[in-house]
C-alpha cells in the first residue's frame, strides 16, 4: 500500500504562498471591473427612525433599514444618494419620480399603481397601541379603557386604516388625530396633546410602553417607475439574500430591536416582586470574568454593571451583587436561595431544566465577520 508523505516544511511555504497568489488572481478581476465600470447611482429615500434608519445628512447612519441597503449594493454595485426627509415626504418624492428606491412601504393595490414593489418583503411590521410608561390607567389588558381616549397616528399611512379597523371591530369610540409623520405624533404626546399613539416596533422611544397590538403587515422595498432598470437587479439581490441566508430578514430585526418598550417598564407581577423583596434584586456574577463582570480596585466593573445601573437608576431597584471565584459555586448560591439571579452564562435550556433554573433574554451577542 503507498502511503501519503508528508509535506516538508519548504514545500508547505511554496504551497502557501502559491495559494496567496491564486488567490489574489482570483480577487483582482472583481477589483479591475469595480475600478474600471460606473456605479449605477440610487437616489434613496431615507427617513430618520430609531433602528430603522439612524443619522442625519453627512452624519453617521445605521439601522436595519440602513443596513439592509448596504447589503443589496455589495451585490448590485450601486452607488446611493440618500435623500433625506419624512416619511410622507419620501413617498411623496417616489411617487414624483424624484427618488429611485424607497424602503418599508405596505402593499395596497392603490399603491401598485404609483410605483413598483419588489417581489420579496423587506420585513415585517407588527403595529402597537403606545402610552407614557406613567399611564397606568391604559397599560391593562381591558381594552374598554381605552374609550374616549385621543389617539395620534401618520396621516394616509397604511397603519390608520389597520387602525380604524381594529376600532370598529373592538367597538371602541376614541378620537384619532392625524400626524404628520413620526417626529409629529412624538411631539404631541410628549406635549400630552394625544393619550396614545400607534407605531410599529423599529420606531419607538424608551419613554412608552405598549397597550396592545393593532394588526402587522409585511412590507417591501418600493421602486419608483421611472427607474424600472434597477427593479431587476433589486429582485435579483434579493433572491440572492433569501436564497443564501433565508433567515436574513428576521436576524438583521432582532439585531437592532434589542429590548423594545414592551419590555422596558414593568408589570403588576414584577412590581409585586419587588415589593415582596424589599425592592432589592441579588445579583451574583463571577470576579474575573471580564469584560462581563470582575472586580477591580474592590469595585465591581464590566458589561453586566451597566445592566445595575439600568435596574438602579431607570427602575429604581436596589441591587446588591455577590462576586464568585467560578461558576459552581454561583450556581451553588443561586440554587440554595442566596441570590435571586446569576450571570452572564451561556444559553443553555437544558442545564438550567436540569439544575431548576430559567433564562433571561439575552443580554448582549456578537457575530464574527470578515472585513
Amino acid at each position: 500500500m503507498n502511503r501519503l508523505k508528508p509535506v516538508s516544511r519548504p514545500k508547505q511555504a511554496l504551497l502557501l504562498a502559491l495559494s496567496l497568489i491564486l488567490l489574489v488572481l482570483c480577487l483582482r478581476p472583481l477589483t479591475v471591473r469595480a475600478e474600471d465600470t460606473p456605479r449605477k447611482v440610487v437616489r434613496v429615500g431615507y427617513v430618520s427612525a430609531e433602528n430603522y434608519e439612524e443619522g442625519g445628512e453627512g452624519e453617521y447612519k445605521r439601522g436595519f433599514g440602513y443596513e439592509y441597503f448596504q447589503k443589496i449594493s455589495y451585490i448590485t454595485g450601486w452607488q446611493y444618494e440618500y435623500v433625506h426627509g419624512s416619511f410622507a415626504e419620501c413617498y411623496e418624492k417616489l411617487v414624483n419620480g424624484e427618488i429611485d428606491l424607497f424602503g418599508n412601504v405596505s402593499y395596497t393595490d392603490e399603491r401598485a399603481k404609483l410605483f413598483f414593489y419588489s417581489e420579496y418583503p423587506e420585513g415585517k411590521d407588527t403595529y402597537w397601541l403606545y402610552a407614557a410608561n406613567n399611564r397606568h390607567d391604559l397599560i391593562t389588558n381591558d381594552t374598554s379603557v381605552l374609550n374616549g381616549i385621543t389617539i395620534g397616528v401618520t396621516r394616509g399611512s397604511y397603519q390608520e386604516g389597520l387602525l380604524k379597523k381594529w376600532l370598529a371591530d373592538k367597538g371602541i369610540n376614541a378620537e384619532l388625530v392625524g400626524c404628520d409623520g413620526f417626529d409629529d405624533m412624538m411631539t404631541r404626546a410628549d406635549a400630552e396633546e394625544i393619550d396614545a399613539f400607534v407605531a410599529p416596533d423599529l420606531s419607538v422611544n424608551y419613554g412608552y410602553s405598549i397597550i396592545t397590538g393593532i394588526g402587522f403587515s409585511e412590507y417591501y422595498f418600493a421602486v419608483s417607475k421611472n427607474r424600472p432598470d434597477i427593479l431587476d437587479e433589486l429582485n435579483a439581490a434579493l433572491y440572492e439574500i433569501q436564497n443564501t441566508e433565508s433567515d436574513y430578514n428576521s436576524l438583521l430585526v432582532n439585531r437592532y430591536q434589542y429590548k423594545m418598550a414592551s419590555g422596558l417598564t414593568m408589570n403588576d407581577e414584577e412590581r409585586t416582586w419587588l415589593e415582596q423583596h424589599d425592592n432589592t434584586i441579588r445579583l451574583g456574577c463571577l470576579n474575573n470574568y471580564l469584560p462581563f463582570s470582575g472586580v477591580q480596585n474592590g469595585e465591581n466593573v464590566g458589561i453586566l454593571m451597566t445592566i445595575v445601573s439600568s435596574l438602579e437608576n431607570d427602575y429604581g431597584a436596589r441591587v446588591v451583587v455577590s462576586t464568585y471565584h467560578n461558576l459552581d459555586d454561583m450556581m451553588k448560591a443561586l440554587t440554595a436561595g442566596d441570590i435571586d439571579i446569576m450571570g452572564p452564562v451561556i444559553g443553555d435550556f437544558y442545564l438550567t431544566e436540569k439544575y431548576g433554573c430559567a433564562l433571561t433574554d439575552a443580554i448582549m451577542n456578537t457575530t464574527p465577520v470578515i472585513i
